[in-house]
């Protein structure tokens, strides 16, 4: 007999090993992460997060997110996220995973939510459907009232040996504490909302050194993140950093619109490949990109492919 059970009613490690036992091998699940986007993460609603067992397993489970009513992002106020949702293969075509979407959609409403996202969440593990993943489909979320938009990618760089030293037109250095109004400023201008959040929070979290800033004397015109393997928080582009040796994380990378076309965002990718490649990374991911033909340039494949899905809640 299969029992639904809210997420607290369980052992969240357990949850952690359905994951990693059926699908590990294409996307190890580790502690760190876990802990990091799930059950240490303040976007997480228990509420709305649901588990189904057989005899005390877990087979099943849809792990949702709100946001934390921070003013900074009006718009996300209304908006849930299901972040993850796994059945387990032999319990699929039984109604699980229709039942554990269905409960999680319940209590969203029931917390004002009028619109749902898979995946895109904050401290996400994927920004839609993952198209490589047959547990989760588009046309399975589209008989649910989901409706399936465009695609976006992970790209990645196998091979950094042919890189070479750059030498950019424009200031490029790692960012510094006292950067952050010149961040803000930035932010407020070109890339208000999550991108402008998301920097605010990692600078006061000390993680100001992931940011490659591009500079016009003291003006901030353009960054891009850089993550490492052993960063004590890893973002979107590191997500499978457990399947590499040595992988480096670009994402978001961004310029000032006043300065676009005249090189920055050339020298903010070479500068960072080149010092990548010295400090010993051998693989890079961007994250969550549509710009394919870009980053070619840069030596950049198709990793993965993702499709959008959102719900009203009427």
């Amino acid at each position: 007999m299969i029992n639904i059970k809210n997420f607290s009613e369980v052992n969240p490690c357990d949850v952690a090993y359905l994951w990693n036992e059926e699908v590990g091998f294409i996307y190890p699940l580790t502690e760190q992460l876990f802990d990091q986007n799930v059950t240490g993460c303040e976007y997480f609603c228990r509420d709305a997060s649901f588990v189904a067992t057989q005899d005390d397993k877990v087979v099943g489970f849809i792990i949702s997110k709100i946001w934390n009513n921070d003013p900074a992002i009006e718009s996300y106020k209304t908006i849930g996220w299901i972040s993850l949702f796994y059945v387990a293969r032999k319990h699929r075509m039984q109604g699980i995973g229709s039942t554990l979407l269905a409960k999680a959609e319940m209590k969203l409403r029931e917390k004002g939510i009028t619109t749902i996202h898979l995946g895109r969440d904050v401290n996400n593990f994927f920004p839609g459907i993952p198209c490589d993943f047959d547990n989760l489909t588009a046309a399975f979320m589209e008989k649910r009232g989901y409706v399936c938009g465009r695609r976006t990618y992970d790209l990645i760089r196998y091979d950094l040996s042919g890189v070479s030293e750059y030498m950019p037109k424009n200031i490029i250095r790692f960012a510094e504490k006292e950067d952050l109004p010149e961040i803000i400023s930035f932010f407020d201008k070109n890339f208000p909302g999550r991108w402008q959040y998301d920097a605010k929070r990692n600078f006061i979290e000390g993680l100001y050194r992931q940011y490659l800033l591009a500079l016009d004397g003291k003006k901030v015109i353009g960054f891009m993140r850089m993550s490492l393997p052993n960063d004590e928080m890893r973002p979107y582009s590191l997500t499978w950093y457990a399947r590499f040796k040595n992988l480096g994380g670009i994402g978001p990378l961004g310029v000032d619109k006043d300065y676009r076309k005249k090189g920055v965002f050339n020298d903010l990718i070479n500068y960072g490949l080149y010092h990548f490649k010295n400090i010993g990374i051998k693989e890079v991911i961007i994250d969550w990109t549509g710009l394919i033909s870009l980053y070619q340039k840069y030596g950049f494949e198709i990793w993965k492919v993702y499709q959008y899905a959102s719900k009203e809640l009427v």
